[in-house]
């Protein structure tokens, strides 16, 4: 007798599979055997790995937890339902809502200066330290052309306020402005 191998099985992938809710009682079964930790752990490295993960986990969270971001701070119920909707494809219904909830996209760089300046104080204060220190202290970002507005969103997004700071040493002269560390060109202020 010639024994007939099985075929091999074919895994589908999270795109090949129709976006879902699934109940809680129809989780995968790692996920429910694992302990928390171990599911803040996977939550936290898929946060690490996956940019399209981080964004899911924001958005779920906004949506069913009302912003907290931080797994450690959730039950094992609950990191078990996200893991179980993203593997399934079933977050995105949770990621239209988020994005329903943050409303529009900005249309201009401008706006985009302005929604950051609501959202995040960091931002806020490179901003006014860019405009004091660039700009002759013009800090409505209406004021300033597109190519000013992307310089600064430029210089923001890969560095943060660091990035910021630095450019204006560099256009100032140093800590005081004026050429020098005190100002007015000297060590110690007026010369």
């Amino acid at each position: 007798l010639k024994l007939l191998r099985p075929k091999p099985f074919k895994r589908a992938s999270i795109i090949d599979r129709e976006p879902r809710v699934v109940a809680p009682s129809a989780q995968a079964p790692a996920a429910a055997m694992a302990t928390k930790e171990q599911l803040v752990d996977q939550i936290k490295s898929l946060q690490r790995t996956d940019p399209a993960a981080k964004q899911a986990w924001h958005d779920f969270s906004d949506v069913q937890l009302g912003g907290m971001r931080d797994p450690n701070r959730q039950d094992h119920q609950t990191l078990t339902n996200f893991l179980t909707l993203f593997t399934t494809g079933g977050i995105s219904s949770i990621t239209e809502q988020a994005a329903a909830m943050r409303g529009p996209e900005p249309a201009t760089l401008q706006e985009k200066i302005k929604q950051l300046q609501k959202t995040d104080q960091a931002a806020k204060r490179a901003w006014d330290e860019f405009c004091d220190a660039q700009m002759g202290g013009f800090k409505d970002p209406l004021r300033h052309d597109n190519a000013t507005c992307d310089w600064f969103l430029g210089l923001y997004n890969n560095g943060g306020l660091k990035a910021v700071q630095q450019a204006n040493m560099q256009a100032t002269g140093g800590w005081g402005g004026d050429g020098g560390w005190g100002g007015d060109g000297g060590w110690g202020g007026d010369g």
